[in-house]
């Protein structure tokens, strides 16, 4: 069983009759969850932001790409949510352009966004696509560079841009304001 759209990719031909596409695998969505007014607040207060948000990103890179992604949002005149997640992203000292949050639902928040920039995990890539908003995947390992490859595909996101990737602006997959 494979947990995909086979609107993403298609059933290869040389599958066996055992080998299936069941579609995407979806988290409930949180019963009754009610977003902190700060977020709501923030949504409101301008142009809808960029969710960035890797995952579990390994610890040792975590302040550079922390810096990197503040640099991006602030020079290309972005507003962002950065969601820490377990690799904990986001800083104390943040711009009042960029809100910090451990975790939202992505059912909830990614149709509430310009775009989401994440490592590219099929649930993550799934919640995206489901939203309908750009995704720009920036992979490290694993499954995450070809859901970086299919989201390109799909035109519902530019090339992926790997881990060790080079300017802010690359990793927003926007040029300056």
């Amino acid at each position: 069983m494979y947990a995909y759209s086979p609107t993403a990719v298609p059933r290869p031909k040389e599958w066996r009759g055992g080998q299936h596409i069941c579609e995407c695998w979806f988290l409930d969505p949180v019963k009754d969850y009610q977003p902190e007014q700060v977020l709501l607040d923030f949504l409101a207060a301008g142009p809808l932001p960029v969710c960035i948000g890797f995952g579990s990103l390994i610890d040792h890179e975590r302040e550079e790409v922390n810096t990197i992604v503040i640099d991006a949002l602030r020079e290309t005149g972005q507003r962002g949510i950065l969601l820490g997640g377990w690799g904990g992203l986001g800083s104390s000292d943040l711009p009042d352009s960029i809100l910090h949050k451990d975790a939202v639902p992505h059912d909830w928040l990614f149709p509430r966004v310009a775009a989401v920039v994440h490592h590219g995990g099929a649930g993550t890539t799934a919640a995206g696509l489901r939203a309908g908003v750009p995704g720009v995947v920036v992979p490290s390992f694993a499954g995450q560079f070809f859901w970086g490859w299919s989201v390109q595909q799909l035109g519902a996101g530019p090339k992926a841009i790997p881990l060790k990737f080079g300017s802010g602006q690359e990793l927003l997959g926007i040029e300056s304001a």
